[in-house]
């Protein structure tokens, strides 16, 4: 994987203003696949993308994107067994669960949906909490999967702790996690390096934060995950970590956060210098029955002047609302919530299919915006329009 910067610190003078490190770049891979950024990747349960089929993942505007697949959904041992077949006659996860070229498979132990309770970590292996239970994954464990696996790129394992946890053992898990990401990286050398990704972990603490981002930089993975911000450390804290991280890591290489954010948490996290979210937010809302407005942001604002970010379908006020969901998918919003009320999966479908095109439209302004050399002042009035906003319905 390599990482080109198109705008941004140096580039464009959008990164001149003071109070912005925001920056727009392309992300390709060794199968031919490109992902501009700033963007979002799609999250993934048992290794495919959540109530969506192939044919209309195919119909989103954006064709090419990351998709997270956490290794709890593939720990079984039926699976593993099947992974070691296939990869005996020449295939691999992507094969093996259908993506095609475009698609770019990434695969974690760390989920945006799923944080694990602190206290299960140990000295020598990570606990991952799959639905057959706990169970313990070692470094050795970790290489071999990945092995078989052959994704795009692998985020190195890590030793994750919630801000609730001390400096003692936060220190512990800086540690751990830097010594794992020493032995990963002894035994994928080569071209197999050039698809891993160090985590940076530490939790709240600012001083450890920074010695794990160090630390991690000298071993030259291919990008770099900020681990464990959304557990216990509250919004307001987590822009001087991301801040302080970015400061001592390379502007060559992709940065990486996992968030449940909303889009105006999401621009301050690019306003700080991330380049990709994994973000599980429009299949969450989808999954409440809620359609997101469009999201106007720099030239598009006139798209999202509604003065609620997104729509609560079950509300009976929809029921003779024929206004049609998305271009590509003519839904109305009537026929939705009829869906909706009778229960019916198609509901959850069309919504998040819906919702993560809102959402790759968004990315598509913020890039524009970015290249522009106009994101501050986007930013800004972005901001000042959420802020005049009623809570949504």
């Amino acid at each position: 994987m390599d990482f080109e910067l198109l705008a941004g610190v140096g580039q464009t003078s959008v990164c001149d203003n003071v109070g912005t490190s925001c920056r727009s770049g392309r992300l390709k891979f060794d199968s031919g696949a490109s992902v501009e950024t700033p963007t979002f990747s799609m999250i993934t349960r048992s290794g495919s993308p959540p109530h969506l089929q192939w044919d209309l993942l195919r119909k989103l505007p954006q064709q090419a994107w990351i998709n997270m697949v956490p290794l709890r959904d593939l720990m079984r041992p039926n699976f593993v067994s099947v992974l070691k077949n296939t990869n005996a006659e020449g295939s691999n996860l992507k094969q093996v669960a259908g993506y095609d070229q475009s698609h770019v498979l990434w695969t974690t132990v760390a989920e945006v949906e799923q944080s694990v309770p602190d206290g299960f970590n140990g000295e020598r292996d990570i606990s991952v909490f799959t639905s057959s239970g706990r169970s313990q994954l070692s470094v050795e464990n970790f290489i071999e999967f990945d092995t078989f696996a052959q994704p795009d790129v692998t985020i190195a394992i890590s030793d994750i702790q919630s801000g609730h946890i001390g400096s003692k053992r936060q220190r512990k898990a800086v540690d751990r996690t830097i010594a794992s990401l020493d032995k990963i990286c002894d035994a994928l050398c080569g071209d197999a390096g050039k698809r891993l990704l160090g985590a940076i972990v530490g939790g709240d603490d600012l001083p450890l934060r920074q010695r794990s981002a160090v630390e991690t930089a000298r071993r030259k993975p291919a990008g770099y995950v900020i681990e464990g911000l959304e557990f216990g450390i509250p919004v307001a804290q987590r822009l001087p970590i991301i801040r302080k991280v970015v400061g001592h890591i390379p502007d060559t290489k992709p940065r990486i956060l996992r968030t449940t954010g909303d889009p105006l948490t999401i621009l301050s996290y690019i306003n700080e210098g991330i380049d990709l979210l994994d973000t599980a937010y429009p299949v969450l809302l989808a999954e409440r029955g809620r359609a997101l407005n469009a999201i106007g942001f720099g030239a598009c604002t006139a798209a999202g002047s509604s003065s609620r970010p997104c729509i609560d379908l079950w509300n009976t006020s929809y029921a003779a609302d024929f206004t049609v969901l998305n271009s590509f998918l003519p839904y109305t919003r009537a026929y939705v919530h009829h869906l909706l009320t009778a229960h019916e999966m198609l509901a959850t479908v069309a919504l998040t299919a819906h919702n993560i095109a809102v959402y790759q439209d968004f990315s598509a302004a913020i890039r524009q915006s970015i290249s522009g050399g106009t994101f501050v002042e986007d930013y800004a009035a972005f901001v000042a329009r959420v802020k005049s906003r009623s809570p949504p319905s």
